[in-house]
């Protein structure tokens, strides 16, 4: 009996093997190339079940979800695929380009920010309190001349 126990562990009164671990709705999603939302109203609506673990997460059989979405085919690695010297050459050139572009966007940020601070003092000055006629000394005709 015990060697017949050997790889299972119960999860809420059930049985699961270790190599068929219960997905997450997140890991179901990924495995299915659905949204979450889809897989979630599959749940809701009986077409797939599942449970919910102790934090209140589903946990959701593979085979189960497999019956309904099947698996979604894998996607290729991108490091492990081969490029003619035209792509390549290809990918260098459009690099070359996106590091143009970065730096044009540094200097246009950069005269942005010092356009800004001028705009800035020359609101401030533009916005200072004028002097009244009232606070310019006004001087008597004869007193032209004398400092």
């Amino acid at each position: 009996m015990a060697n017949q126990l050997e790889g299972v562990r119960p999860v809420n009164n059930l049985t699961v093997y270790m190599n068929t671990m219960p997905y997450t709705l997140g890991e179901a999603a990924r495995a299915t190339g659905k949204s979450k939302a889809a897989i979630s109203q599959a749940i809701a609506s009986h077409k797939i079940s599942a449970t919910k673990d102790a934090h209140g997460r589903f946990q959701i059989e593979p085979a189960e979800l497999h019956r309904l979405y099947p698996p979604q085919k894998t996607i290729p690695n991108v490091a492990e695929h081969h490029f003619t010297p035209n792509q390549t050459a290809e990918v260098e050139r459009l690099k070359a380009t996106v590091e143009g572009l970065e730096r044009l966007c540094r200097q246009i940020e950069g005269e942005r920010d010092s356009l800004r601070d001028q705009n800035t003092r020359l609101t401030a000055l533009l916005s200072a309190p004028k002097p009244t006629e009232g606070e310019v000394s006004r001087r008597r005709w004869w007193q032209f001349g004398k400092p």
